[in-house]
């Protein structure tokens, strides 16, 4: 991404960033809890929709860049 000089990086890596800020916040509340039935569905919601949303909108985007930048080299 830096070496096309992609301009939505900032705000692609901060959603990653965000992403594991979430998932380590999920870590430490089953390190404290346990697998509870909650956690457990608040991690499948969460991954599900991070996924599905990220990929569909964010890489996507990144990828319409992608092909326009190779393809002008």
């Amino acid at each position: 991404m830096r070496n096309l000089c992609y301009p939505g990086i900032d705000s692609h890596l901060r959603q990653h960033n965000e992403f594991v800020q979430t998932l380590n916040h999920m870590i430490e509340d089953f390190e404290e809890d346990g697998a509870t039935k909650a956690l457990s569905n608040s991690i499948n919601t969460y991954l599900i929709n991070w996924l599905i949303k990220h990929i569909k909108s964010t890489d996507r985007k990144f990828g319409e860049f992608f092909i326009k930048t190779e393809f002008k080299r």
